[in-house]
């Protein structure tokens, strides 16, 4: 029953995440330093991607670096990545929690 719950919890969030939400909330950074960290911030998670391509923290971190940088495209293409990993889990957990239900 408690995997029912988490389960019923965690697609309800997922399907809560509006993209768009995220893109329209960046701050306006004009200093050249903070624009460079995170573009720089975007780089580093970019490789740990390549490493991790599943991983969907890296991809939020790396979208909300791309955000803060005004990369407002490419943060919404890594939070809909994101986004999908987590809905893919999400229907693992659910059909692992079937067949433990039905033995």
């Amino acid at each position: 029953m408690v995997f029912k719950e988490l389960i019923y919890t965690l697609s309800k969030a997922v399907s809560s995440i509006n993209v768009t939400e995220f893109s329209e909330g960046g701050r306006d950074s004009t200093k050249k330093d903070d624009l460079k960290g995170f573009k720089e911030s975007a780089e580093v998670y970019g490789k740990g991607i390549v490493r991790f391509p599943k991983d969907c923290k890296l991809y939020c971190g790396r979208g909300l670096a791309r955000n803060q940088s005004g990369d407002k495209k490419g943060a919404c293409e890594n939070w809909r990545e994101s986004k999908e990993i987590i809905r893919i889990c999400i229907m693992i957990l659910m059909t692992l929690v079937r067949c433990s239900l039905f033995r």
